[in-house]
């Protein structure tokens, strides 16, 4: 058990990093071509040939900027605070972990003790049912508490990841559409400008 925590924290922890810093260069990116729309509009201003293409672009770039700013509220709301939370248990856990391993070996050092001095036996007998309850109570809450808190982490973990992979997807296929919709209205006024210029 404290093998895997100690695994799954140190890997958890690398997640949160990068899901932090994918989504710092994400946001950047969507700051950078924000811009992008309105210097298409005062270029398409100047361009009297290229007004509808321009313009067509900075729409394009706009309806994609709004669909990555759903896709990073989506990440900001929804897996980066799972990811960060399952930090904060597996932190937890190993504290759990040290405590028991604390109280554990309290009670083999107080046995090693009780086989050195045949002294104060009742004492020493009555202490170490003590810690005996203690290590008893300790690890049934810890295995209670493990069991539950593994199916939890396998299904929020599960859910966010999925919920963040199909956002993505939907903002790559609007993106995509978006684009193609674009290139589509350009092919069409293209192959009706030759046909219009024929006597």
């Amino acid at each position: 058990m404290s093998d895997f925590i100690e695994a799954f924290s140190q890997k958890i922890s690398l997640i949160d990093k990068i899901s932090q810093r994918i989504c710092k260069e994400e946001r950047e990116y969507f700051d950078e071509m924000r811009e992008y729309g309105p210097i298409h509009v005062l270029w398409s201003e100047s361009e009297e040939d290229l007004v509808d293409t321009l313009r067509g672009v900075a729409s394009c770039i706009d309806r994609c900027c709004r669909a990555m700013e759903k896709r990073l509220s989506g990440l900001s709301e929804a897996l980066l605070p799972v990811v960060h939370e399952y930090v904060l248990y597996g932190e937890m856990l190993m504290g759990v972990m040290k405590r028991r391993d604390q109280i554990q070996a309290e009670l083999e050092s107080r046995l090693e003790a009780a086989a050195h001095k045949k002294a104060d036996t009742d004492l020493l007998t009555a202490e170490l049912g003590r810690l005996e309850d203690r290590l008893e109570c300790a690890n049934t809450a810890l295995k209670a508490d493990w069991e539950r808190w593994r199916r939890s982490m396998r299904s929020d973990l599960t859910a966010a990841f999925r919920d963040a992979a199909a956002r993505n997807v939907q903002y790559y296929e609007q993106c995509l559409a978006t684009w193609e919709s674009f290139l589509m209205s350009q092919t069409d006024l293209h192959t009706k400008e030759p046909s219009e210029d024929k006597p």
